[in-house]
């Protein structure tokens, strides 16, 4: 029950990011990703990938690159190519956004 209640709290943050409400998304997710990473690998890499896609809204050196790296990771340890392909393609725009697109 307690991974059903944390699916749904994520479903929450994630309306809460489409209503705009981005720092109280943000809030939830932050708590939600140590949760989910112990229980629920797919949730937790499309938490990292969401909450990426979130902070780099916000701020600009905010580690949205890294979030993605780590939902790419994920996604690529379930065998998900085609959603380990788009954290990929969202942690280089990130990285180019900050001026870091041609470090290895």
């Amino acid at each position: 029950m307690p991974l059903l209640v944390t699916q749904a709290d994520y479903n929450i943050a994630y309306l809460y990011y489409l209503r705009g409400s981005y720092s109280r998304a943000i809030a939830m997710m932050r708590v939600l990703a140590s949760i989910l990473k112990i229980g629920d690998a797919y949730h937790h890499a499309l938490l990292q990938f969401d909450l990426a896609g979130t902070v780099s809204g916000i701020e600009s050196e905010c580690g949205a690159g890294e979030l993605a790296q780590q939902g790419y990771d994920g996604f690529h340890k379930l065998g998900m190519r085609k959603r380990a392909q788009k954290c990929l393609a969202f942690s280089a725009m990130a990285a180019s956004q900050i001026g870091r697109a041609f470090e290895g």
